[in-house]
């Protein structure tokens, strides 16, 4: 039996374990009594009512039953020998008691009370049959072997079936697996033995591989106080995954994936440094790995803890829950045995088209580009070629300055042309003509875009014996990106060998390495928008067509040129040409990252005597990751750089010949020691459980500012050093261009000196170290495997805590009950109830802030702006806290498990409540402090809601499962304290200020009345926006000119609470299909009960790429709902004010909506080919998936408004943006096991 298979049932069956699995303690038959009272009462049923009350699993194939009388009969107190004679009494069946387990056969021929099996003489007869278990569900990878013969025996496959061929007629079977008890089966001429149930076992703990207390302590379901799920590998199999965040989503009630997080029961902290993550931990010792950088091919298993009792000993890290991960291998087997698996995936995504980027049409934003001259002029109250010839400015022209050079685009320049008649009409015409026909964007997809394509080929090797296990994996990745130019690539290699050496001393070591390379175009460069939409890229032959000059953002230090300028320069040697082609610039425009991060680990264990057991254990982790960013020799930037520092000289002498390479190398280790002593005893009815320790962690991590080298050849690595100091302080002042330093009479010099403003420029360094130590105590007492308690003590120390000794050792800590109902008497005679636990707990988890120091906290300077010389000076950065202490979050947790109708329907119900105090938050401090605002622990957050879960296998036949699971959750957010006051709308609808009663993510928009209408064309076409006392934003002049008002006008009464950004209520549905060897399972997702910001243009006026340019209002478009843009308004109005207003528009009722959505996440096919065929190839398995994922939406808010990917942010640039379709992926997957 395979290590992988044996794996496969823990993480399968962990989640039903029964509580009768405590009930294994050898007992004496004589010793059993039974109380029972049924009339007409069919055996299946009789039997449950029995092992209920004995512990007794009865052996037998379910279609023998059909043939079994009713039985009516009273017994009080009875012996079980004498209860068995009884029921069977006149039937048609034979029993006999081995062990725990009786074994029931029909026998038609004589009515007896109690049949011995006989021995015959041999008969070689192939046989086949099915285990399950008690509920029906299949055993997979159970062994099944001949008694006295090791080389005669198979495993189950997926559906518990198993065949023997030319096997002895009297045999005895014996059939086994990590998770259920022996049985042996003496066996008969029958050939098909039908159904064979077992029982599931008490796992023990190193088997069990499921830490609910996340590496401290493993205990099993019936013991566990705590919340918590369980997403078991045979789970993660039924779907391809490329990433854990996406294993997790809709497997765990109480856990929201909404914007692809992983929130375990809301917001617990003010602070963005601690964020929302939960706690890592990868096989008992937490990590600073994120889920994205975990190979999902190693997992075995996943845990969530969720409430204090589950996760409170991790401390002051676990308010955000807890995740714990265990890898494969580690179980050691009686059989030696080597597995071998290859797994290979291919995910295809597809990409967006035009539409879903809501651009304009080129015509539409070169109409929009010509009304802008037009009106430019005639606010100007110029002539339109007088506008544009003023806007043209020159090389020392009268007026310019180094900023006010300039930029013009090509149709500002045609449309120039033709007024002063160097263009005819026909030409100009022609041009507008040609260029309306050019898309920018769609040419760029069509040369450079691909469909993105995943590769993932991972391969695993299991060894076991039985003193050792040892699990190795090689995963590689190519993830080809929509640009082609962008590629990444990635190597995992892991390994984890458990050995044990004697009965006493055992060890676990491993190492997990890693290895990223990537490299991608500038962002700039990814811009569809970078250029005008009417630039073309090559000509009908193929051709590159290069622009005399442009005007890309990011490339040009925010300095331009215009045709003026180059005609200037026209023929200078020390100039460059600023011609330019997009093509070009994709390969000399590259940024390349390599990260590494080594993971290593280990674990000795020391068995002392039976009941107490000591471990010390270890984690080291190395990360490097550096980021180098190149412009070549050849690219716009650092032409366009080297002409910017040209002089009058005819050399170019300021910025080297060469490249520019920006580099950066962040370095991270951390290490933790675990020292831990376990005592586990059995007292008769009482089970006890306690362990202590103390826990060490360091964290250390380098971050250097980027170096910076000109003049760079990457071929023989060499740079020039510049005189960084003076270019980015005082810059300087001889630039032929910028500064008019022509030489020529009459130029009008530009006194400011030119920069590169280029943080680089100053190198910095930046260090920190985080030191924890912890100590902790958790224990557990259980009494007659019915009443459960639990409780946890954790006091935490770090070199960043408040120097008051009244908040330096203060415990975090809970306790915890656990009561299994269904083994009380009362409902023992249910027979629908199976499983029926209550749990109840309490306690206390924290966070901790970094960034907020009980020390003051300065920066040290250099001035040389009024001196000769430079004078260091040191300049607070933030005030001491001498009281900063951990955020505390008090939790309650109440909830039921529940297993009814023989595992017919399942699940869990959990309603907490949870209160986070001295959350760090800003306050305002008295003026004489000498801080205007501190960070304190101040703030005070509650969450609240409801889990429920719901599972049923509704469905089974010997070929068709129907099986389906509902995860319900609610949670409710408040802000219960907080002392930074809004005095502004702004604060609310844009800053996002915290206010006492309402959600940590309230979303708040102005009042809006629809357009002014019924004026003039200048006094049209606005946005109104009442205030609470039914004043608007704007009003008019006597001369009916109009007037903004600012944005501080606007008070905190003024805008209107909405709700929260956040879903109160995410849901996913589950349904998974098997017939034979296919299976096929859909997941629903649901977000409801926020709300959103539907898009709109916001801030950005001027700006007239995307389509709502053409549906805006215009003097021609008066009926439109869309206010006007800025080229519409009056000259004499506030450009800032105008600004402000349609920042409100944009954050006004009219564009808020429901955020409601259903979406169909994945569906997914798979098939597994017979074993009888797979065996003839020398494999044990062969399994092809195929899943498409995101293939449907329904949203509330209309069908191209989605939550989930529109941004929540209330800046502008984010309200403007509409938010690219959720891609449909489609995944293969090929998974062979030798």
């Amino acid at each position: 039996m395979t290590l992988t298979t044996k794996w496969l049932l823990i993480m399968k069956f962990t989640g039903i374990l029964l509580i009768a699995a405590f009930l294994q303690m050898s007992a004496a038959t004589t010793a059993q009594t039974v109380t029972w009272n049924g009339k007409n009462v069919s055996m299946e049923k009789v039997f449950a009512a029995i092992k209920k009350q004995t512990g007794y699993m009865f052996f037998y194939r379910t279609d023998d039953l059909k043939y079994a009388s009713p039985v009516t009969a009273k017994f009080n107190n009875e012996k079980l020998e004498k209860v068995l004679g009884s029921i069977f009494k006149d039937q048609s069946f034979t029993y006999k008691i081995e062990g725990n387990t009786i074994v029931v056969s029909y026998n038609p021929v004589s009515k007896t009370t109690k049949v011995e099996t006989k021995v015959v003489e041999p008969l070689y007869i192939d046989i086949k049959g099915r285990v399950v278990d008690e509920s029906g569900m299949p055993i997979a990878g159970a062994t099944v072997r001949v008694k006295g013969n090791l080389t005669k025996g198979t495993s189950t496959n997926s559906e518990g079936y198993f065949d023997l061929r030319n096997i002895d007629e009297g045999v005895t079977l014996i059939i086994s697996g990590v998770n259920i008890e022996s049985l042996e089966i003496k066996l008969s001429n029958k050939s098909d033995l039908g159904n064979i149930v077992v029982r599931l076992k008490m796992i023990t703990e190193e088997e069990i591989g499921i830490e609910v207390n996340t590496g401290y302590q493993k205990l099993s379901r019936d013991r566990a106080t705590g919340a918590y799920d369980i997403i078991n590998k045979d789970k993660i199999e039924k779907r391809i995954f490329t990433n854990v965040r996406d294993v997790l989503e809709g497997q765990v009630a109480g856990l929201s994936s909404f914007k692809g997080e992983a929130l375990i029961r809301g917001v617990n902290t003010f602070s963005s440094n601690i964020g929302t993550d939960p706690l890592l931990v990868i096989d008992g010792l937490p990590t600073e790995r994120t889920l994205d950088q975990i190979n999902v091919n190693d997992i075995e298993s996943i845990t969530v803890l969720k409430d204090a009792a589950a996760s409170s000993i991790y401390g002051v890290r676990a308010a955000n829950g807890v995740i714990v991960i265990v890898t494969k291998g580690g179980k050691m087997s009686d059989k030696s045995k080597t597995t071998v698996q290859f797994t290979s995936d291919w995910k295809w995504v597809e990409n967006p088209s035009l539409s879903d980027m809501h651009y304009g049409t080129t015509k539409d934003i070169m109409d929009y580009e010509l009304a802008s001259i037009q009106r430019a002029a005639l606010k100007a109250n110029r002539s339109e070629k007088d506008d544009l010839e003023i806007k043209l400015k020159g090389i020392g022209q009268a007026g310019t300055t180094s900023n006010s050079i300039n930029y013009y685009t090509p149709l500002q320049m045609a449309r120039l042309q033709f007024l002063r008649g160097e263009m005819s009409q026909a030409d100009y015409d022609a041009q507008i003509a040609k260029w309306e026909q050019t898309d920018f964007r769609k040419e760029y997809m069509d040369l450079n875009w691909q469909t993105p394509l995943r590769q993932s080929y991972n391969l695993s090797i299991n060894s076991t014996s039985k003193n050792q296990s040892t699990y190795a994996s090689l995963n590689y990745i190519n993830n080809g990106n929509q640009n082609k130019y962008n590629k990444s690539e990635s190597l995992k290699g892991y390994i984890k060998s458990s050995q044990m050496l004697n009965k006493w001393f055992s060890f676990d070591i491993g190492s997990d390495i890693q290895y990223n390379h990537s490299v991608s175009i500038a962002s700039s460069y990814g811009n569809l928008n970078m250029l005008e939409p009417y630039t073309q890229i090559l000509d009908e032959n193929g051709n590159k067509i290069y622009r005399d000059y442009v005007d890309v953002s990011g490339m040009q230090g925010g300095l331009h040129v215009n045709p003026k300028v180059l005609d200037a320069i026209k023929g200078l040697p020390q100039f460059e040409s600023f011609r330019f082609n997009v093509m070009d610039e994709l390969k000399d425009n590259l940024e390349t990252r390599n990260y590494s991060n080594v993971r290593s680990f280990a674990r000795f264990n020391f068995n002392i005597s039976k009941s107490f057991k000591f471990s010390t254990s270890g984690e080291y982790e190395f990360t490097k990751d550096k980021f180098d960013d190149f412009r070549s020799k050849d690219s716009y930037f650092y032409r366009f750089l080297r002409n910017r520092f040209a002089t009058n000289a005819s050399t170019n002498a300021v910025i080297p010949e060469g490249g520019r390479l920006s580099t950066i190398e962040y370095a991270r280790n951390s290490w933790v020691w675990r020292n831990q002593l376990d005592f586990n005893k059995n007292i008769g009815d009482h089970q006890i459980t306690a362990t202590g320790g103390v826990e060490l962690k360091e964290i250390q991590s380098d971050i250097p500012s980027s170096t910076v080298y000109y003049g760079y050849d990457p071929v023989a690595l060499t740079y020039t050093l510049l005189n960084n100091y003076d270019i980015y302080t005082t810059g300087y002042k001889n630039s032929y261009i910028y500064n008019n330093n022509t030489g020529l009479p009459g130029a009008v010099i530009d006194g400011n000196g030119i920069k590169i403003a280029d943080s680089d420029m100053r190198p910095t360094l930046s260090s920190y170290m985080n030191r924890y130590v912890g100590m902790y105590a958790v224990g557990g007492y259980t009494f007659k495997n019915k009443y459960g308690f639990s409780g946890s003590v954790r006091v935490d120390q770090t070199n960043l805590f408040g120097t008051d000794p009244k908040y330096r050792y203060r415990p975090l800590w809970s306790a915890g009950v656990k009561w299994n109902m269904a083994r009380e008497k009362f409902l023992q005679d249910i027979s629908w109830i199976n499983m029926l636990d209550f749990r109840f707990s309490y306690g206390l988890t924290g966070n901790v802030d970094q960034s907020t120091t009980p020390f003051l906290v300065a920066g040290l300077y250099n001035q040389s702006t009024y001196t000769a010389e430079s004078i260091p000076y040191a300049n607070i950065l933030s005030a001491p806290n001498p009281m900063l202490r951990w955020e505390k979050t008090t939790s309650y947790n109440a909830g039921f498990d529940y297993n009814f109708f023989q595992g017919l329907l399942n699940g869990k119900l959990d309603v907490y409540y949870k209160k986070s105090d001295d959350l760090l938050g800003t306050k305002e401090v008295h003026f004489t402090s000498g801080y205007a605002t501190q960070r304190v622990n101040s703030g005070a957050m509650s969450n609240k809601g409801i889990e429920l879960t719901v599972s049923s296998p509704w469905y089974r036949s010997k070929d068709l499962t129907l099986a389906s699971t509902l995860m319900v959750s609610y949670n409710k957010n408040k802000v219960i304290k907080t002392y930074f006051n809004p005095t502004q709308a702004s604060h609310l609808a844009i800053s996002g200020y915290l206010v006492n009663g309402k959600p940590f993510d309230a979303l708040y928009a102005y009042n809006y009345g629809g357009l002014t209408s019924g004026g003039t064309e200048f006094q049209n076409g606005v946005p109104i926006i009442y205030r609470a006392d039914g004043t608007t934003m704007h009003h008019f002049n006597a001369d009916g000119t109009l007037l903004l008002d600012g944005s501080s006008s606007m008070g905190v009464q003024d805008v209107i609470f909405m709700g929260t950004k956040t879903p109160l209520v995410n849901a996913s549905f589950t349904q998974n299909v098997r017939y034979k060897g296919f299976e096929l399972s859909a997941l629903f997702l649901y977000y409801g009960g926020h709300k959103m910001y539907k898009p709109s243009y916001g801030y950005n006026i001027t700006d007239g790429n995307d389509d709502w340019t053409a549906k805006a209002w215009r003097p021609d478009n008066t009926s439109s709902e869309i206010p006007k843009a800025l080229i519409y308004y009056d000259s004499k109005v506030s450009v800032v004010n105008m600004s402000s207003l349609e920042g409100m528009y944009a954050r006004s009722t009219t564009n808020i909506a429901s955020g409601d959505f259903v979406r169909l996440r994945n569906i997914a096919l798979s098939y597994t080919l017979p074993t009888n065929f797979v065996e003839k190839l020398h494999m044990d398995r062969v399994r092809v998936s195929g899943q498409i994922n995101n293939p449907w939406i329904w949203s509330a808010a209309g069908k191209q408004s989605d939550s989930e990917v529109q941004s929540s942010a209330s800046n502008s640039a984010s309200l403007r943006n509409w938010g690219l379709p959720m891609p449909t992926t489609y995944l293969l997957r090929f998974d062979i096991t030798f």
